[in-house]
């Protein structure tokens, strides 16, 4: 199911589609610069074995960060963020986000096949041999098993933008900052006491939730807001160690 959002408009919509332009043509110049090591054998030499479609993640990834960000940051803007109202929109319309970017991507006449496309024809790419067997175009389009990890990433600027979101709304009115305060100081320190409940160090904590070590810091010592799947992960982390039930209600009273 491809998602739809309301459309950018305007000059958002131009810088948007700037931005995004411009990812695009870096990443045809990295994904080109693969290609011509390949056609030189430095990439088969340095891989000691045949070049594939992983070879090219870390290319794609970077470039769905980038049109993710260019786009989430204009509808952080037109959603004129002032509520926690607001801040549902704007979060629930991220998730839309990313499953659009990853179709825009990872579909059949999508970025990675496009990008492929041009770089192979450029290069001459067919059937190449290397010690390790023979390679080519075809070697380059399996992306599918990628996305997943593509989404993943987005998943980490999903929660980044939702902080950006949380910290509009309490820097524009004096009510906002309280009310935000009092749900992320009574977040951080129940997961600071499960947390050592639990037996667990921050370290510790980032490992059982797969949650970077700096944005768990800054859950609990800073109140910084947090994305509502991020707070069941706590709770099922939780949950899970202490053998009882521990749901984000909880950890939000």
């Amino acid at each position: 199911m491809v998602h739809r959002l309301p459309p950018l408009r305007g000059s958002a919509l131009a810088r948007f589609k700037r931005d995004e332009a411009n990812a695009e043509k870096q990443l045809g110049i990295e994904v080109g610069q693969f290609f011509a090591d390949c056609e030189s054998g430095a990439v088969v030499e340095r891989l000691k074995r045949r070049p594939s479609a992983s070879d090219l993640f870390s290319f794609f990834r970077s470039y769905a960060e980038v049109v993710f960000g260019a786009e989430a940051r204009e509808r952080l803007e037109a959603y004129h963020i002032s509520s926690r109202r607001a801040i549902t929109r704007y979060t629930s319309s991220l998730d839309k986000l990313v499953e659009i970017v990853v179709h825009r991507i990872g579909g059949q006449q999508g970025v990675w096949r496009r990008v492929v496309e041009q770089g192979c024809r450029h290069f001459a790419l067919g059937d190449w041999p290397s010690p390790y067997g023979r390679y080519g175009f075809a070697s380059f389009l399996h992306r599918h098993e990628h996305l997943d990890r593509i989404r993943a990433a987005l998943q980490v600027s999903v929660r980044h933008w939702d902080a950006l979101a949380w910290d509009r709304v309490a820097k524009t009115t004096d009510s906002g900052q309280r009310e935000i305060d009092q749900e992320r100081t009574a977040l951080g320190r129940n997961i600071d006491q499960l947390r050592l409940e639990c037996g667990w160090s921050v370290p510790e904590l980032a490992k059982k939730t797969g949650l970077d070590k700096k944005l768990i810091l800054g859950h609990i010592n800073k109140g910084k807001g947090t994305f509502p799947r991020t707070v069941k992960v706590y709770a099922d982390a939780f949950a899970k160690e202490l053998k009882r039930p521990v749901s984000p209600a909880d950890l939000m009273a």
